[in-house]
């Protein structure tokens, strides 16, 4: 900073106002940097290890094209948008109509919702067809939200989050020399709590690579844990 004031001193009114301009933009760029990692001293650490950064585009349907075709048909016929709706299976079956003496064909979709080209972890609908027309949807749309899909943590962050995680609530597992996979998206905090107003969230999935467990959703802002699955399940 000495430097720069002793060479102010020595240019003219005019150009030391431009100069004095530019830094005051310089610094004011710098200390507006919201989607900035999480410092180090926020408790978050950083893993270096293998990290695949998982993005899942709407359009990236996970459908055969046949199937495709006739799934847009569907919505389009019937006057639905799937602008935002990522398919991810299509079941079509006969169905018996106990008000009816003929059968029903039966057309099931399952979506994933997006909202500014995130997945909603927490929408997963299934749209259902009688006979080529809209029956009924089970799960509701998530609305908008004006949360930026712009994470604020960095991979390694995610990845030591989810080694803390395993550490914590699995302590004989590792994914030490192992790759994760992570996955940005949105979450609805206050989702299935009975008509309660939805709390939206960006948040990570995160998963060993291949394997569907362990599985961990954690806050984008903070870190913090959502929900922990281990896959291991106990019936009595």
């Amino acid at each position: 900073m000495a430097t720069v004031m002793l060479a102010l001193q020595i240019v003219s009114p005019m150009k030391s106002q431009i100069i004095l301009i530019l830094l005051l933009a310089v610094t004011l760029l710098a200390g507006c940097s919201k989607n900035d990692a999480l410092p180090l001293a926020a408790g978050i650490g950083v893993d270096n290890g293998c990290v695949q950064n998982i993005t899942q585009p709407v359009g990236a349907h996970s459908l055969p094209t046949g199937q495709l075709v006739l799934v847009n048909n569907l919505f389009d016929r019937n006057h639905l948008s799937h602008a935002n709706l990522r398919y991810f299976q299509y079941q079509r079956d006969s169905l018996r109509n106990f008000s009816a003496p003929t059968r029903v064909l039966s057309e099931v979709v399952r979506v994933f919702e997006f909202v500014n080209g995130l997945k909603v972890f927490t929408a997963q609908t299934n749209f259902v067809f009688w006979n080529g027309e809209f029956h009924y949807r089970a799960g509701s749309s998530p609305g908008a939200t004006a949360l930026s899909p712009v994470p604020r943590l960095s991979v390694p962050q995610v990845r030591w989050l989810f080694r803390e995680a395993i550490g914590k609530y699995d302590p004989r597992a590792t994914i030490e020399n192992q790759c994760v996979e992570a996955e940005l998206g949105y979450y609805n905090l206050s989702g299935g709590q009975g008509g309660q107003p939805e709390k939206m969230e960006r948040a990570w999935r995160v998963t060993k690579q291949g394997q569907a467990y362990p599985m961990a959703y954690f806050q984008d802002e903070n870190g913090q844990l959502i929900y922990y699955d281990n896959g291991l399940r106990t019936f009595q």
